[in-house]
């Protein structure tokens, strides 16, 4: 799906600049690069912030508390990548038609169909006390940097589009998301469940050998378990006898449908 929807952005993006505004897309890309050096007077700060830019260009940010800390991380990433983060918000709330046309609602049906906007609202309202108040910081620290008029990234000036405001919500879709994708060996890790039913953790490690070089991961004991994991074991029986599992994003229950 993911080379689809870059596909579609480019597309649309390219359709839609002309060619005499083409020719300034460099210099509107250099001036919407993070400056490297500079002061800049932020609402929000309990206190200084010290950013500092390798020659790389890589930020090092110092501060003296967790929230100005998390709330400078959201400033300098929104300096760095504001239309990333734009188009993550969007792809994970299933909102890219609305930029991109037509051609995005397919991705977007099946995101909203999937709940991972919903998930993550409903994962915020239980989240810890201390969690929400870092997101809510580094919210806040990319909200100052759009609150400061910068010189947008060139996508939105040819897309005709402004950053929305940002809210934590939309930080932990994108954590969704990159869960999501990056949890493509799920069969694996239920093949690992099951085996733990009967097999050591060595004797699974022979199946589930480490990459050359690399230690095996220390993981506990799981056969004591299953009889106390009723959720896990659901999931291993249902790809046992060959039917889907199906997992709700807003409630996390769990429901298994026959192949067809």
């Amino acid at each position: 799906m993911r080379p689809n929807l870059i596909a579609v952005a480019l597309a649309a993006t390219f359709s839609l600049a002309p060619q005499d505004e083409g020719r300034n897309l460099r210099a509107r890309a250099t001036a919407a690069l993070a400056p490297a050096s500079g002061e800049v007077a932020l609402a929000g700060l309990q206190q200084p912030v010290e950013v500092i830019r390798d020659r790389w260009g890589v930020p090092h940010i110092y501060a003296a508390s967790a929230h100005d800390l998390f709330f400078a991380q959201g400033f300098v990433a929104a300096q760095d990548r504001l239309w990333q983060m734009e188009m993550n918000r969007r792809i994970g709330s299933g909102r890219l038609a609305e930029l991109l046309g037509p051609r995005a609602l397919e991705a977007d049906r099946f995101l909203r169909t999937l709940g991972v906007r919903r998930a993550a609202e409903a994962n915020l309202e239980r989240y810890d006390e201390e969690t929400t108040r870092l997101l809510d910081a580094y919210a806040e620290g990319v909200n100052a940097f759009i609150d400061t008029g910068p010189v947008l990234p060139p996508e939105f000036w040819l897309l005709r589009a402004r950053p929305e405001p940002w809210t934590p919500a939309d930080t932990v879709v994108w954590t969704k998301m990159m869960a999501w994708d990056l949890g493509g060996n799920w069969r694996n890790e239920l093949l690992r469940l099951r085996m733990a039913k009967s097999l050591s953790l060595a004797r699974i490690e022979e199946f589930f050998a480490p990459y050359p070089g690399d230690a095996a991961v220390k993981l506990p004991e799981l056969a004591d378990k299953w009889g106390r994991t009723p959720f896990s074991c659901a999931l291993c029986e249902a790809t046992e006898n060959g039917v889907r599992p199906h997992l709700s994003a807003s409630s996390g229950s769990f429901t298994a449908a026959s192949p067809g």
